[in-house]
């Protein structure tokens, strides 16, 4: 027999050219989806005698259903004399488009893992997570990880515009890039996908009204109100509200200082008036609390997949209103900059269909009763 070395994906194995269990189980150990050690340097027999029990020698197959097994050897190498190549020439094609050392993962366990990891992250994102990689599993039911191509993401990506556009995109190469690390893929799906780009489209944002506002307090207490009262009425982000302490409130101003802005920037915010009650005694935050309790009532008043960040982008859309249009002094109040408040928070509507006005603005900015 002939002993040749092949070099596969930049390791070199030894293969009989001619042995009966040599390229068989190759094929096999692919196929099982048994994770190669490249580390060892092993020789291909080695490898799959270690992994599935094939014991190679002889050209023949002793263990694992040698007679069945040496009968596909024979149907093979009949198929490669018809055809007029080599069997090893018949392997070398398979290899191509099955990546040695790839482990079988189906699409749908594999967000299922995906979704444990990322437990930890604030409800918002998590809910980003699944909301993206379930719309992508469900539309490829039965679907393996490493079967998932550029075709099958720019479905989930369709439509999308803009900031959704961008954390979509986030999501989905994260996720693949640890499938990659996992060898459940060889190949990255978003590979030169190119942004849709914002010519001519605005994204909108979600505004929830005054009364949707009103039975989302109505639904907490303690510390969830006081979060939810400087969500509501200051439009400070999330990691800004929960870095604010009492000595932080001067002068009828909460004062965002540059280490706890987001935008790295220090910024005044005004204290309306139906905030002065809550950050005149401003309780501490413990530590490691979320506002779980605020993220529920807004599930129970909203329904499922409520918006994200929606209590900052009614805040701003009603301030806009309030200060007759006013994006810049609106603009350094939020931390962005004038032309994304022009862009995005002008004559916007409520999820309710009702216009953002200067009318409906004073009934957000009053306190709804304890």
């Amino acid at each position: 027999m002939d002993k040749k070395r092949l070099v596969i994906r930049g390791v070199a194995w030894s293969v009989w050219e001619t042995g009966a269990g040599s390229w068989k189980g190759w094929a096999r150990f692919l196929d099982r989806r048994v994770v190669i050690h490249r580390a060892r340097k092993a020789d291909l027999m080695d490898a799959v005698e270690a992994q599935t029990g094939l014991w190679v020698g002889g050209g023949s197959v002793e263990q694992w259903g040698g007679v069945e097994a040496w009968g596909e050897w024979c149907a093979c190498r009949a198929i490669a004399d018809r055809v007029g190549v080599s069997v090893i020439s018949m392997c070398r094609a398979w290899e191509s488009s099955h990546p040695a050392g790839l482990v079988g993962m189906g699409l749908d366990e594999a967000v299922g893992l995906w979704l444990e990891r990322k437990e930890g992250l604030a409800r918002p994102w998590w809910e980003q997570h699944r909301a993206t990689l379930r719309k992508l599993s469900e539309g490829l039911p039965g679907r393996q990880v490493g079967q998932v191509g550029p075709g099958d993401v720019r479905g989930v990506l369709s439509g999308c515009v803009g900031k959704t556009w961008g954390h979509k995109v986030g999501i989905l190469r994260a996720f693949f890039a640890w499938c990659r690390s996992q060898r459940w893929t060889a190949i990255d799906p978003l590979e030169g996908l190119e942004s849709p780009g914002r010519v001519g489209a605005v994204e909108e944002v979600a505004v929830i009204s005054p009364g949707q506002l009103g039975e989302v307090w109505a639904l907490v207490s303690g510390l969830d109100r006081q979060y939810l009262g400087l969500a509501a009425w200051s439009g400070l982000r999330q990691a800004e509200i929960l870095r604010l302490t009492a000595g932080e409130v001067r002068g009828g101003h909460l004062v965002v200082t540059a280490a706890n802005a987001k935008t790295r920037q220090r910024r005044l915010v005004p204290v309306v008036p139906c905030l002065r009650r809550l950050v005149g005694r401003l309780e501490p935050w413990e530590v490691g609390w979320k506002p779980l309790a605020v993220w529920g009532a807004l599930k129970t008043v909203l329904g499922d997949g409520w918006p994200r960040n929606v209590l900052r982008h009614s805040q701003i859309s009603y301030r806009l209103a309030s200060m007759a249009g006013d994006v810049n002094t609106v603009a350094m109040e939020s931390g962005n900059s004038p032309e994304i408040i022009f862009r995005h928070y002008r004559g916007v509507r409520t999820l309710d269909g009702k216009l953002v006005t200067a009318g409906l603005a004073k009934a957000w900015f009053k306190s709804p009763s304890a």
